[in-house]
C-alpha cells in the first residue's frame, strides 16, 4: 500500500511540468475513460445518457460530455446511494464522506481508498510544489467530525489543532509544535495569526496554506504579519477534494486538471470566456466507485487567459469568489454578490479583525464585528452608511461581539445570506 501511494505521488508530482500539449493528451484520455465507466456501469448515469440520446459509441466524442445536464447538489441529494454507485462495487468497499454542511445541508459523499489515496496526494503535491519536504511538521486544522480512519493519510509528521477549543490552548500547542508548515480554512489562519500577535507569540513556518474560504488582502497582510509569510491559498471541497492551488507566484491557483475536469459555465449553460466569472462545473477523474459528472458545487470562479510564469502547464483560476448563495436581497427583490465588494470595502477599515455579514430581513444587513478600541463610534457610522450606500440598502445595523463563531464545520463565513437565517 505504502509502495503504491509512493508511486502515485511521484507521476503526480511530474505531471505539473509536462507541455501543455501532452497535459491535453492526458486530461482527454482520463475524460473519455471516466464518461464511459459512468455512462455504462452507473444507474443514474446510464439513465442520463438515454435521456441525453447519447450512444455507446457517443462516448468518446470530444464533445459528449456536454451533451449531460449539470448536477447540482438537490439533484445529488435526490439520488439513492444505489443509483450512484458503479455496478459490480463491492459494498464493503464504500467509503461515505460528510460535507461540511456550510451551505446548511449535508451530504454524503461516496468514494473508496483508491479515491481518498489519490486526494491525499494530491494535497501533498501542492504542498511540495510551495516548498514543503516529507520530512516537516505539519500542524492542521481539524475542521471534521470525520473519524480519524477515513481522512485522507496525507503526510507524515501532522499534528491536528481542534478549531473549537480555546484559542489560548491552540496557540500553546502551536508554540510546543514549532511547526514548518501550518493549514487551515482561511478565517482559522488569520483567527490564529491575530492572536498571536496579541500574545505576542512568534511563529515562523515556512509555509502557510488558506484552503476552503475565500483569502482577502486583508486576511492575507494579517497573515503574513504574523507569520513573516504570505500564504499560499488552495481551493477545495468535500466532494472532490483539492482542485486548485496556488504556487509561489501567488498570481492564480493551478488547476488540477489531470485529476478533475473543470467548466466555468454562463447561466445559460455555455463555457464562459477565458477571465469571465461563471458557476464552478466539475468532473472528477478519482472516484470510480461513484462518479461526478458536470457537478456544480455551488461557486463561482474564472480561468485565466494567461498561463502562469511559474512555467508549470496546470491551468489557472484567476478569481474565487465563493458561494453563488452568498447574496444580499435588495428592498426590490434583485441580489448583489456580496462576498468580494465586502471584502474590498472592510479591508480600508481600521480596528476591525473580523466581521461577517447577515442578512435578517430584506433590503438590510446586521454586521458583525469583532473591533479593537480604534474602530470608534464615529467609524461605524461612516461604515454603515458606506454599506448602505455600496449595497443599496434601506438599513445596516453594526453589532460588536468578542468573537463570531466558526459554524458546525469550522469555517467562518463572511456572507450568511436571508435564506438562511430565515430558516433559523
Amino acid at each position: 500500500m505504502l509502495l503504491r501511494k509512493a508511486v502515485q505521488l511521484a507521476r503526480m508530482h511530474r505531471t505539473p511540468w509536462r507541455s501543455i500539449a501532452s497535459l491535453e493528451r492526458l486530461r482527454q484520455r482520463r475524460l473519455r475513460r471516466t464518461l464511459e465507466h459512468a455512462c455504462r456501469r452507473v444507474p443514474c448515469y446510464q439513465r442520463l445518457a438515454a435521456e441525453s440520446g447519447l450512444r455507446p459509441a457517443d462516448l468518446s466524442a470530444p464533445d459528449a460530455l456536454q451533451a449531460l445536464p449539470v448536477t447540482t447538489k438537490r439533484d445529488l441529494h435526490a439520488r439513492a446511494p444505489k443509483d450512484r454507485i458503479a455496478a459490480g462495487t463491492r459494498p464493503d468497499s464504500v467509503v461515505t464522506l460528510h460535507t461540511s454542511g456550510t451551505t446548511g445541508e449535508i451530504e454524503d459523499i461516496l468514494c473508496d481508498r483508491v479515491a481518498i489515496d489519490l486526494r491525499g496526494a494530491a494535497i501533498t503535491r501542492s504542498l511540495l510544489h510551495v516548498g514543503y519536504r516529507l520530512t516537516d511538521r505539519i500542524a492542521t486544522q481539524t475542521p471534521s467530525t470525520t473519524p480519524a480512519s477515513l481522512r485522507p493519510p496525507r503526510v507524515p509528521r501532522r499534528s491536528e489543532i481542534t478549531f473549537n477549543r480555546p484559542i489560548e490552548e491552540q496557540l500553546a500547542q502551536l508554540a510546543e509544535l514549532r511547526p514548518r508548515v501550518i493549514e487551515g480554512y482561511a478565517s482559522w489562519v488569520e483567527q490564529i495569526a491575530v492572536a498571536a500577535l496579541a500574545a505576542g507569540l512568534t511563529l515562523r513556518p515556512a509555509v502557510v496554506v488558506a484552503t476552503s474560504e475565500v483569502l482577502t488582502e486583508a486576511m492575507r497582510d494579517r497573515i503574513r504579519q504574523a507569520f513573516g509569510v504570505a500564504p499560499i491559498d488552495q481551493y477545495s471541497c468535500w466532494e472532490v477534494g483539492l482542485i486548485a492551488w496556488q504556487c509561489r507566484e501567488r498570481r492564480g491557483m493551478h488547476v488540477n486538471a489531470d485529476l478533475m475536469e473543470v467548466e466555468i459555465l454562463r447561466p445559460d449553460g455555455t463555457h464562459a470566456e477565458p477571465d469571465e466569472l461563471g458557476a464552478v462545473v466539475i468532473t472528477d477523474f478519482q472516484n470510480r466507485t461513484a462518479p461526478l459528472l458536470r457537478y456544480d458545487i455551488g461557486d463561482l470562479a474564472a480561468l485565466s487567459s494567461e498561463p502562469c510564469a511559474c512555467g508549470r502547464s496546470l491551468p489557472l483560476l484567476t478569481r474565487v469568489d465563493g458561494r453563488r448563495n452568498d447574496v444580499l436581497i435588495l428592498a426590490d427583490g434583485s441580489t448583489v454578490m456580496a462576498t468580494t465588494v465586502l471584502a474590498g470595502v472592510m479591508r480600508e477599515v481600521c480596528g476591525v479583525a473580523a466581521y461577517q455579514a447577515r442578512q435578517g430581513r430584506r433590503g438590510e444587513m446586521n454586521l458583525l464585528v469583532e473591533a479593537d478600541p480604534r474602530f470608534r463610534a464615529a467609524d461605524e457610522r461612516r461604515l454603515a452608511a458606506r454599506l448602505a450606500g455600496t449595497f443599496q440598502l434601506e438599513r445596516v445595523r453594526i453589532e460588536r461581539t468578542d468573537r463570531i463563531e466558526p459554524g458546525a464545520g469550522g469555517k467562518r463565513r463572511p456572507v450568511v445570506p436571508l435564506s438562511e437565517t430565515a430558516a433559523r
